[in-house]
Parts: C-alpha cells; sequence; structure tokens
C-alpha cells in the first residue's frame, strides 16, 4: 500500500538524517496522509543518491 500524501505537506518534510552509526528514536504522525485501516504495515525509506533501503514495520490496531 502506498499512502498518498495532503497535498500541503512538502517532500522536505518527509526527509530524515541519521548520521552513520549513531541511533535515533522519531515518532511518525500519519495524520496528514489517507486514514489506513486495521493491520500490519511498514514505512520504507529509501537511502539518498543510492538504491538502498530500509523499513519499520508497525501495526494499526482497533481501540
Amino acid at each position: 500500500v502506498i499512502v498518498k500524501k495532503s497535498p500541503h505537506i512538502r517532500d522536505t518534510d518527509n526527509l530524515l538524517y541519521i548520521p552513520s552509526g549513531e541511533t535515533m528514536n522519531v515518532d511518525f504522525f500519519l495524520t496528514d496522509y489517507d486514514q489506513l485501516s486495521v493491520g500490519k504495515y511498514r514505512i520504507i525509506f529509501g537511502l539518498a543518491h543510492s538504491n538502498d533501503f530500509f523499513y519499520f514495520p508497525f501495526d494499526i490496531v482497533d481501540s
């Protein structure tokens, strides 16, 4: 599933930089994107200037 972003979100708002060898806790808010139903998902990040990527799996549960 590819989630469409709202028209007011600029591409630069989606950039994330973590220096090599460091870790970072990041909060993701999907409020500016189309609604997702309950299920298993993953956020996929492409690495700049590369064909490589990494991803973060997450679940949306019924509250």
